[in-house]
């Protein structure tokens, strides 16, 4: 199954190889890599704790839709947001 994390991944392996060629230098291609890591490893943290908050927004959001919408139309809803998390690798209902 395709993911967003996949495509980063190969994203960034196909920026890299553009980045580098031509570049025999192991030390820079290192250090290269060494940056990409290191913003990875930063933003799955800021992801991390962003996350609480992020879904106590998705609650907010969820609970003001329900007062306006008709029963329907929250099911209809759902549906298509969970259909839409689905395609992107983020799973079903919360």
């Amino acid at each position: 199954m395709c993911t967003a994390a996949g495509h980063a991944v190969v994203i960034r392996q196909i920026v890299l190889s553009s980045l580098l060629v031509g570049c025999n230098s192991m030390p820079i291609k290192r250090q290269v890599q060494q940056i990409f890591g290191d913003t990875r490893q930063q933003l799955q943290t800021l992801r991390k704790e962003s996350e609480p908050r992020v879904d106590e927004i998705r609650q907010q959001t969820d609970q003001r839709l329900q007062q306006v919408l008709t029963p329907e139309q929250w099911q209809d809803f759902q549906q298509m947001r969970d259909e839409m998390r689905a395609r992107r690798g983020r799973g079903g209902a919360r």
